[in-house]
Formats: structure tokens, sequence, C-alpha cells
């Protein structure tokens, strides 16, 4: 399991998908213990999220998947 923290400001989105380039099977059996999100921070109108998922999950910020889709 990986962990990321990203920061978003109201409206801002993030975009969680499966890797392409994984065997769904094996993918789906990864997320069995399943995606957690911690709100680290908050500061006015930005928080900080900790995202913990398997390494087969593409964790995007909305503007990066509106740009590569």
């Amino acid at each position: 399991m990986g962990y990321l923290v990203l920061s978003r400001k109201e409206g801002e989105t993030i975009h969680l998908s499966i890797d392409s380039d994984v065997d769904l099977a094996a993918a789906l059996e990864q997320l069995r213990s399943g995606i957690f999100i911690d709100v680290t921070q908050i500061s006015g109108s930005q928080v900080r999220l900790g995202i913990e998922a398997p390494a087969s999950v593409i964790v995007l910020r909305g503007e990066i998947f509106e740009r590569v889709s």
C-alpha cells in the first residue's frame, strides 16, 4: 500500500481508478484491504488528504485526469 498526500480546495476533485496494466482479478484482491482517506489538515478553504491505497489504484488530481483522458 502506498500513501499520498494531496491538497484540495472547495470544488476540486480526486480521481481514483484501477491501473489498466494490472490483472483485474489481482487488483480486486488487493482492493479487499480497502482504500483509506485521512483528513490530515484543514487550513482556511484548503484541506490536505492522505490517501492509502494498493499499488494497482491510480490516484490523480482532477485537473491531471482531465488532461490525460
